[in-house]
């Protein structure tokens, strides 16, 4: 399958030679995409040091300063006279990742849009409220290999003293689609509801692969602001206690960056329809664009000046169809209009 393809693609890449994968280091991209190694401090989770491997590629084009090009290994890279890797495996390997990688990652956007149009519905709102606000969304796919280390469960981030996978934290986007390997568990997911006998603490439930094919969903802060907080975005964490190697694929769609992040135009507008939520006092009185938000979230550089002609707002009241038409054209019109953002250092 593309899952099973994207999987053998991540272990091709990470076995590469340390040289290669030292070449397309993040720090060499003004998107910081790339590698980043084992002692990289700035892919961490939470303000612990993570123990794994990434490589992270994003959306192309220039239609916002979050969108650009992806880094991949020089096809004529050698490796610095190491003659146990020939110049000719390398090549095809690099071939192969990128073609199975952009399978995976397109069969991933199309998943964004479906669960999308589920979750609009389930606010109320008009099926295509949230996908009409994906035309070119500022996504993100972050390969991860976590070395495997032997010991028991930890109930804190450092456990006995280990340094974790990756620490506690919620996503601070819209929608994230998560794959892992069916044979190394390691991903724990923190209860909302405390039970009774743990005293008042929250707990820390698995959360492993359970068949193959089968995808998971998880919600960002955006989409907890989106919803006024009625839909939350998760706490988790992964601690790699197997002793063997972990992978995993996190895929995360963060909608266009000028789509408008506001609930009093959606799911707390009360002028409109009756939505399932019912009335609610909105917890947000600004509206912001959604990678202004990523930006802020991330502790990234943003340029909060806009021009006026932003993309408008989905009506939630209109016909299905004409209002992905309408939108449609909005969007055309309004991209001619766009100032191209002033690139920060």
């Amino acid at each position: 399958s593309f899952i099973d393809d994207a999987f053998d693609s991540i272990n091709t890449l990470f076995d590469l030679p340390q040289d290669i994968k030292n070449s397309v280091a993040a720090t060499n991209s003004p998107l910081y995409r790339g590698y980043q190694g084992i002692d990289s401090p700035s892919h961490s989770c939470a303000d612990s040091f993570d123990l794994k491997e990434s490589f992270t590629i994003g959306a192309l084009g220039n239609d916002s300063n979050m969108h650009g090009e992806n880094q991949w290994p020089e096809i004529s890279m050698n490796t610095n006279n190491n003659k146990d890797h020939q110049l000719t495996t390398t090549t095809t390997n690099i071939t192969n990742i990128k073609d199975k990688l952009e399978k995976y990652w397109n069969a991933m956007l199309e998943c964004s849009l479906r669960v999308s149009r589920c979750l609009a519905l389930s606010l109320g709102l008009n099926e295509t409220f949230f996908i009409n606000n994906m035309k070119n969304p500022i996504a993100q796919m972050v390969l991860l290999r976590y070395p495997g280390r032997n010991g028991g469960d930890d109930d804190d981030n450092d456990g006995n003293g280990s340094i974790p996978s990756c620490g506690a934290h919620t996503d601070c986007g819209y929608l994230t689609l998560l794959a892992q390997e069916k044979n190394t568990p390691g991903l724990e997911v923190k209860t909302k509801q405390f039970i009774s006998d743990t005293e008042g603490e929250a707990v820390w439930i698995k959360a492993p692969q359970l068949n193959d094919g089968i995808i998971l969903c998880n919600l960002g802060d955006m989409a907890e602001r989106w919803s006024n907080d009625y839909y939350k975005s998760t706490w988790h964490r992964v601690n790699n206690n197997t002793g063997k190697l972990r992978h995993s694929i996190p895929f995360f769609c963060n909608l266009d960056y000028y789509a408008k992040v506001d609930p009093k135009s959606s799911v707390c507008d009360i002028s409109k329809k009756k939505h399932l939520i019912g009335k609610c006092l909105t917890k947000y009185n600004e509206s912001i664009f959604a990678g202004d938000y990523i930006c802020s979230k991330l502790g990234l550089m943003y340029d909060s000046a806009r021009p006026t002609t932003t993309a408008k707002p989905v009506d939630a009241d209109a016909d299905a169809d004409a209002d992905a038409d309408d939108a449609a054209d909005d969007a055309a019109d309004d991209d001619s209009e766009l100032v191209n953002e002033k690139e920060k250092d």
